[in-house]
């Protein structure tokens, strides 16, 4: 019979190991030519929206409101998948501490 400490266990260790699945197919899909594309697509339109930012009348709040959108749409995504690898970075990490044998 398993306890609620080995439960616990193997729930830490099967959350880990999603966090960790996840960090290295988002690091590869980055690593890709369709992830290196959308990444780079993401940052030039964040670089566009930023340029025409600047150059927008300061009294035009209706077009800075929708360009500012437009990089806070951008930034998230690519933090998102950033965070998705550092994260799993950080899983194979703790993995890799739980495997070795206590001090």
């Amino acid at each position: 019979m398993v306890d609620h400490e080995e439960e616990r266990e193997i729930e830490i260790v099967s959350d880990l190991n999603a966090t960790a699945q996840i960090g290295m197919t988002v690091d590869d899909f980055m690593r890709s030519d369709v992830g290196r594309y959308l990444v780079g697509m993401a940052k030039m339109e964040s670089d566009i929206a930023q340029k025409s930012l600047n150059d927008t009348d300061p009294h035009d709040w209706r077009v800075i409101q929708k360009l500012q959108e437009e990089i806070r749409i951008t930034d998230k995504i690519t933090s998102w998948l950033q965070r998705a690898i550092e994260g799993g970075e950080r899983a194979i990490d703790q993995l890799t501490e739980r495997e070795q044998p206590g001090d």
